[in-house]
């Protein structure tokens, strides 16, 4: 798939999903989404990126770009997890992109002051339907981090 997937589409797309099963963390994402839903106003996401919500048997973690932070969302034990990071806290940015004739693979990695890390892989965090998508989604990322 090659085009936008805003948070808003991935929130429809898995709503309205009548096939559950396709996807082994289902549940754990429409439960991840309701509770962000809760607490962050969707209006404020300059750019969201869902790390392996299209692989099986994968955790998934949704990353929420807004103009102020950044917020992962995540899930384990059953309970939902908020991690909520900020721009001013980032040491370094690291940007890898294929050549020009390369496949399309480009990674992100985000490293904060406290030793956190935040690493984004088109490759590795999607299918082969979303690799597109994702590659251009990690760019834009790239783009937006650097004027913060």
């Amino acid at each position: 798939m090659n085009g936008q997937l805003t948070y808003q589409d991935y929130k429809e797309f898995f709503t309205k999903m009548k096939y559950a099963n396709h996807f082994s963390d289902y549940h754990e994402q429409v439960r991840m989404m309701k509770n962000f839903d809760r607490l962050v106003d969707s209006m404020e996401i300059v750019e969201f990126y869902p790390k392996n919500s299209f692989i099986r048997e994968a955790l998934t973690s949704l990353y929420v770009f807004t103009e102020k932070k950044l917020v992962k969302i995540s899930e384990y034990d059953k309970r939902v997890k908020f991690d909520v990071f900020n721009y001013n806290d980032i040491q370094t940015l690291n940007l890898e992109t294929q050549d020009y004739y390369g496949s399309g693979r480009s990674a992100l990695n985000i490293q904060f002051s406290n030793g956190e890390q935040v690493y984004l892989n088109s490759n590795e965090d999607t299918d082969d339907d979303w690799e597109d998508t994702f590659e251009d989604k990690i760019v834009k990322i790239f783009n937006f981090l650097l004027t913060k």
